[in-house]
């Protein structure tokens, strides 16, 4: 056995050594790019003003669409519009969102939002779904021109986003601010923080947050085109209709990643494209948040769609481009190569500390060159994996961040199976020909709780709304005593009527208002009157498939998950004041 053992470790080691020089030559070359990438950064880095609320106030103010593709995304489209509608403190807006004739649920999701507001627009795609996101988009840009035609308005800016993103109240002023100058902009986009153990979304948290820090303002610094994150990206009108005077449709739908050859499009015409480096506003960065995949299936097939596209369907198209062109393909490609040279590499590292600790590393690595390289090679990961840990660090917190090395490792190997999964998928589909299809995954929205460090003040939406000066609003947060809630002392102050208030809360906590239309006495029974008065919620109907709650209270993630335990209709809440909801009671009980 001891013999088997020694002719297993000497062929490792052959295999090992075999390996080392390419393995290190790789990693010497891709360290010393990504510490170019880095110098640049540093040296070039000089601190972006925020525009301030002047600024943004007095600049120009555009219509704005808001271009929302939805492939069976009815859990989380209405959560999403209502929120966002009612979060953005910019108004000049409308979401356009597109839905197929087959997914039903989805056009009846978008559908109650658009009845509830009127800056919401369905674009029904003329085939079934699921086709691409870029015919989807197509479809959508027809409706607003269509819509264009209708009102007499004309949108200035185009905003893409995805049915899971969280809009920053001011990203739209952001994007109005810098609208005039350049032809795309792209605000950061960050993951949502989530609990350290979930190692798969934790990924998703250190790349965006590197690559966002990072890559992204040091490629725009040096002249490289700037790839669309697909989401928080605004493209300005006259640019867009210039590329669609120069194809057939402006989103390519054979595409899989239709924002990276959009964002390169652009470029080769010459646009001025900007990336808006991660700024803190009131605590929080102006960055489009969401929730990435949190398993492992999901991120991969997420992250195979994203190496077909961005590897091999551009390089089929585009080839290594022209000039500068040349180096920025070569990073974006890289990966192809790199992600698993990475893992091997984590495996080598393994094996020398292996060998170093059970004594039989002084005939190990066995050239001195390799010696003398392997110290500059994990000074140069080294470098990268610091980096990693402050960008993660800065937004999630240290702790966080400190766990970026170990997930780093996790990255690798789902990285290198991502790469495998997507040589197989495009070789497949050009010997078989087959069409592209929206391989998209499954989303989630953040729910009342998590949502509500995101929503506007009270004061600010009454002020919006025209029912309150900012004057009064100052004396009133003065004279409040503590402990009392705003709402309640400007009612109490009659600076405000009831209604007045309840209107801002429905648009701060994006749950409609009012019982509507139909309220069925029979309903009442569905729930214990214990709940009913002890919870203040009682249920009016079933619509759409939901039961229809109405609470004097502001909803909360734990109302909602109780109220689950009693019904298997998902719930939909209804806002009513005091008044309201007591006439509903001695209506239904």
């Amino acid at each position: 056995m001891d013999y088997l053992w020694t002719a297993v470790g000497d062929w490792l080691a052959w295999v090992v050594s075999l390996m080392l020089p390419w393995l290190l030559g790789w990693l010497l070359l891709s360290g010393a790019d990504d510490l170019v990438l880095l110098g640049a950064f540093l040296l070039t880095s000089r601190a972006a003003a925020a525009p301030t609320a002047r600024q943004l106030e007095s600049a120009r103010r555009k219509h704005i669409a808001i271009f929302v593709p939805c492939w069976r995304e009815d859990a989380v489209i209405a959560s999403m519009l209502r929120h966002n509608l009612g979060a953005s403190r910019y108004r000049e807006l409308v979401f356009f969102v597109g839905v197929y004739p087959n997914d039903r649920l989805t056009m009846e999701a978008v559908g109650a939002v658009a009845s509830e507001d009127g800056r919401v627009r369905m674009a029904v795609c003329p085939r079934p779904g699921p086709t691409s996101k870029a015919d989807c988009l197509n479809a959508i840009h027809g409706r607003m021109r269509e819509y264009e035609a209708e009102s007499g308005l004309r949108f200035e800016l185009v905003v893409v986003h995805d049915a899971e993103d969280l809009i920053h109240p001011d990203e739209l002023s952001w994007l109005n601010y810098y609208g005039d100058s350049y032809a795309m902009i792209q605000l950061p986009v960050l993951a949502l923080p989530t609990p350290w153990h979930r190692m798969t979304h934790g990924i998703y948290c250190d790349d965006f947050a590197q690559f966002h820090t990072i890559e992204l303002p040091a490629r725009c610094r040096l002249g490289g085109f700037l790839p669309s994150a697909g989401v928080g990206t605004a493209y300005h009108r006259a640019a867009l209709e210039r590329m669609a005077e120069e194809s057939e449709t402006l989103f390519d739908p054979g595409s899989l990643t239709e924002d990276y050859e959009l964002g390169l499009r652009l470029h080769r015409m010459g646009a001025r494209q900007l990336f808006l480096p991660i700024c803190v506003v009131d605590g929080a960065p102006v960055a489009t948040r969401e929730y990435f995949p949190q398993r492992f299936g999901a991120a991969l097939r997420q992250r195979t769609r994203w190496s077909t596209g961005i590897v091999w369907q551009a390089w089929e198209r585009h080839g290594w481009g022209t000039g500068w062109e040349r180096y920025w393909f070569w990073r974006d490609r890289k990966g192809l190569i790199g992600h698993p040279v990475s893992l091997l590499a984590a495996g080598v590292g393994a094996y020398a500390a292996a060998r170093w600790v059970s004594g039989a590393g002084e005939a190990w690595p066995p050239d001195s060159w390799a010696a003398a390289l392997m110290p500059l090679t994990a000074l140069l990961g080294g470098v990268q994996v610091a980096m990693r840990v402050v960008s993660a660090g800065r937004i999630y917190g240290w702790g966080f961040g400190a766990l970026a090395p170990l997930r780093l490792l996790l990255g690798h190997v789902l990285n290198t199976l991502s790469v495998g999964k997507a040589c197989a998928d495009y070789l497949g589909g050009r010997w078989s020909g087959r069409a592209v299809a929206w391989r998209k995954t499954d989303h989630h929205y953040p729910g009342t709780t998590a949502l509500a460090a995101h929503r506007r003040k009270v004061g600010e939406i009454l002020t919006g709304l025209g029912y309150l000066e900012e004057r009064v609003l100052r004396e009133a947060l003065e004279s409040k005593p503590d402990g009392v809630m705003l709402g309640r002392h400007l009612v109490e102050g009659g600076l405000v009527t009831e209604r007045q208030l309840y209107e801002a809360l429905s648009v701060q906590a994006a749950v409609p208002l009012g019982q509507g239309e139909r309220a069925e006495p029979a309903m009442a029974r569905t729930l214990p009157l214990s709940v009913i008065r002890g919870r203040r919620v009682v249920p009016l109907c079933v619509e759409r498939g939901s039961m229809i709650v109405a609470t004097p209270e502001v909803p909360d993630d734990r109302i909602g998950r109780e109220l689950q335990g009693w019904t298997r209709l998902p719930v939909r809440f209804r806002l009513v004041t005091p008044g309201e909801f007591e006439r509903i009671c001695e209506q239904m009980l």
